[in-house]
This record gives structure tokens, C-alpha cells and sequence, in this order.
């Protein structure tokens, strides 16, 4: 699943054990973690409270009860400096093929450009307190990865506005060992053996407790269809002795 606002990876299966260990496995230990990729308007700094805050536990209201959301992996990737894309792209999650330019614009941006120093080495970049630019007009743009095991209702937008972060796009790029890549929208590949591989190892655990569970409904069921037949035979039999 992928909300229409998002892109990137999608895994498409017809193994349905599979495909309940990928999305309801919250429950437990050895969940399959999902890596996202975000685009942030403005210049956070890895040690920013902003950024600091993604990784909180967060817990919010839908549907009229209480969500909560284990804590995220956050890494912060790079800071970079882009006027065309801060500007133009006020709302480039709205328009899946702006989103796309965009990104690959973004992945694309020149090596200089990505902060490494301080902020004194551009005047015009200086960081306030919290390390953060002034807004989306001074060009700053800030990527970050992600990495959830839950999957809640728009988890990761909610934590960026929990944070006060402007969430320009955002992409999953992998789905346990399963990698986006180089992949470009619309994109469509066979998985490796070796990923099939790698996948099924992460995921086998809870497939196992799945088909156990399924083999234990179907079990449940048998007796409990034995036991209606014989209910039956029972009352087939006493009909006949009063007739």
C-alpha cells in the first residue's frame, strides 16, 4: 500500500502469508521495517531538535480512539541548497509527475551544493538556534531517511507536523531487503532470487505463525463441522424413531 501523495516502492504479491508478514506484523519483534525517504523544506541540521523529533514515539486520534506509533530510525542524509526546487514545488506532493521531476531534480542536485561545513562558510545560510533555515524562500532543502515497522494512518506526515517540518515529498525506497534502487516511476521489475531469498528469511517468522494459525482455523472448523454432522445424524435418527 502507498498513499496517493507518496511514491515509490510498491511489492506486488500473490502469496497472501507474504503479504499479511509485509503489512501486519506491528505485533511483534521481528516486523519488516519500511525505509522512507523525505524532502524537507529548510536547513535541518542532523542535531536539530526538529530532525531529533522525527525518531519520537508519537500517538494521535482517529476515528475516535487513540493510535500510537513506536519510535522511528532517522538519518539524516544531506542538506543542500536548490532555489528552483524550494520554490516552484510549494505543493509538489499534490501532482504525482511534479513529485517525480522533483525528486529525481533533487538526487540529481550537484555535490557542492550539499552542506559540509559550517554555516559560516555562506552568510546567507545561517542557521537559527535550532539549526534550522527561515523558510522554503531561502532555497534550503533538507533529506532524510526514515525507517518505520508500523506503518500507522499517515505516520510519517503526522510526525512532520508534529515537528513543525514542511514535508515536501516523500518515497519509499525499501521494503525489508527489498530495494527501490535506481528504479524510476512506473518502473516495473522481477525481484532477484536473492531478494525473493532475503525476503522470505525476513519474513518467515511471522508467515510461519500465519499458516500455523491458518492450519488451526482450518482444524477448528473440520471439528466443527464433524460435530454438526453428527448433530444432525442425531436428529435425523430420533425423527425416525418417533415417526
Amino acid at each position: 500500500r502507498l498513499d496517493v501523495q507518496s511514491s515509490g516502492l510498491l511489492l506486488v504479491t500473490e502469496d497472501s502469508a507474504l503479504l499479511q508478514a509485509v503489512l501486519h506484523n506491528d505485533d511483534h519483534d521481528d516486523a519488516i521495517p519500511k525505509e522512507y525517504a523525505l524532502l524537507l523544506s529548510g536547513r535541518h541540521l542532523p542535531a536539530s531538535s526538529l530532525t531529533l523529533s522525527l525518531a519520537a514515539p508519537l500517538t494521535f486520534q482517529r476515528r475516535s480512539r487513540s493510535v500510537s506509533a513506536d519510535a522511528a530510525v532517522v538519518r539524516h542524509v544531506r542538506c543542500f541548497r536548490d532555489a528552483e526546487l524550494a520554490n516552484d514545488y510549494s505543493r509538489i506532493d499534490i501532482a504525482g509527475d511534479a513529485a517525480a521531476a522533483l525528486w529525481q531534480h533533487s538526487s540529481d542536485a550537484h555535490t557542492s551544493q550539499i552542506v559540509g561545513a559550517d554555516a559560516d562558510a555562506d552568510p546567507g545560510a545561517a542557521a537559527g538556534a535550532d539549526g534550522a533555515g527561515g523558510g522554503s524562500d531561502d532555497g534550503w532543502l533538507t533529506e532524510v531517511r526514515v525507517e518505520i515497522c508500523q506503518g500507522r494512518h499517515h505516520q510519517i506526515r503526522r510526525l512532520c507536523k508534529r515537528a513543525g517540518l514542511r514535508l515536501l515529498h516523500l518515497r519509499r525506497v525499501a521494503i525489508g531487503p527489498v530495494e527501490l534502487g535506481k528504479m524510476r516511476a512506473g518502473e516495473v521489475r522481477p525481484l532477484s532470487e536473492e531478494e525473493e531469498e532475503r525476503l522470505y528469511a525476513a519474513c518467515w517468522p511471522v508467515v510461519q505463525r500465519s499458516r500455523s494459525r491458518r492450519a488451526e482455523a482450518a482444524n477448528v472448523m473440520g471439528q466443527r463441522r464433524e460435530r454438526r454432522a453428527l448433530r444432525q445424524q442425531w436428529k435425523m435418527g430420533r425423527a425416525a424413531k418417533a415417526v
